[in-house]
């Protein structure tokens, strides 16, 4: 069993957004905005399929762009998001639904030169806006991934995947 930590939602898991109304609409117990992942770059993914997606489920196959989340390596960015607790009753099963959404699996050793993790789930600590600090769970890009699929990302500079979408309605 995992520990039930909350996550930190950046992109499409986000209150409003399409993966959040598929998956986690209903099944929150708090949905907190103004929280931070410093450390970390966002990118904009233009070509908005994730490949390794196939039958059932297939619903929650992103439409157009998506964003990407990679840890810094200058270390001086930050990424906005938000802080969702999932209901202990739904956990379980949300789990298992947003590793196969973000393409994660444990079995998959995160070192390997092949991997195919998209993304791995690691416990980060995010800053809120008020100073407050919290230890969440949090869906980064694997090296790997970010290297297969460099030529269709872009950095999005501002950080936050929201404002990005405010700006380009056109995006949904």
């Amino acid at each position: 069993m995992n520990l039930q930590l909350p996550f930190f939602f950046y992109g499409t898991l986000r209150p409003g957004e399409r993966n959040y109304n598929h998956l986690l609409q209903g099944h929150t117990l708090r949905e907190e905005a103004g929280w931070w992942l410093e450390g970390a770059q966002l990118y904009l993914h233009a070509s908005g399929s994730y490949t390794h997606l196939k039958g059932e489920g297939a619903g929650y196959q992103p439409q157009g762009a998506y964003p990407y989340l990679r840890e810094s390596i200058e270390g001086t960015s930050r990424v906005a998001g938000d802080l969702i607790e999932i209901r202990p009753e739904h956990y379980e099963k949300l789990l298992v639904e947003l590793d196969w959404l973000e393409g994660y699996s444990e079995e998959v050793a995160p070192e390997e030169t092949n991997s195919r993790n998209e993304y791995l789930r690691v416990v980060r600590e995010i800053k809120h806006l008020s100073g407050a600090s919290t230890q969440a769970w949090v869906y980064l890009g694997t090296p790997q991934a970010f290297a297969r699929q460099a030529a269709h990302l872009t950095p999005l500079v501002s950080g936050d995947w929201l404002e990005w979408r405010r700006l380009n309605t056109h995006a949904k």
